[in-house]
């Protein structure tokens, strides 16, 4: 009788262990899916080593976007000086010119959607040197 309980105790005591291996093992594997997901969810998919990159041309694109501006500007003022000067002629692209202004770019927030605010950038800059060629081509 001795014997038959012990063994009964020791076969408890290995369906216990392997219950509590076999939960600790599950809850490993749920933080391992729950961290993974978290990384994934806070670096938008990209690892952190392409994020900064993106980042970094997003900031790059923003610096581009604004001198872009800065040249727009600058070929609108010299257009208006040829203008009050008589050094432009008569075409029909005067009078658009005249009323046109470039438009001060939109600031994004490079950390916060970086992909979104690259290509607004680059539109933006794209759109800007355009103007900037209209106003020296004259």
């Amino acid at each position: 009788m001795r014997s038959a309980h012990r063994h009964y105790l020791r076969r408890e005591r290995q369906r216990r262990t392997k219950r509590r291996i076999l939960t600790i093992l599950t809850v490993l594997l749920i933080l391992a899916a729950t961290t993974t997901a978290w990384f994934m969810l806070s670096t938008r998919g990209h690892t952190p080593m392409v994020r900064a990159q993106l980042v970094a041309q997003c900031q790059t694109a923003h610096t581009d976007t604004m001198d872009a501006y800065n040249n727009a500007v600058r070929a609108r003022n010299g257009f208006l000086h040829r203008f009050e000067q008589g050094q432009v002629p008569d075409g029909p692209d005067t009078g658009d010119l005249l009323g046109l202004e470039p438009a001060k770019p939109t600031t994004m927030d490079c950390n916060a959607d970086t992909q979104h605010a690259l290509d607004a950038y680059q539109r933006q800059t794209a759109q800007l040197n355009t103007v900037a060629q209209r106003f020296t081509n004259v």
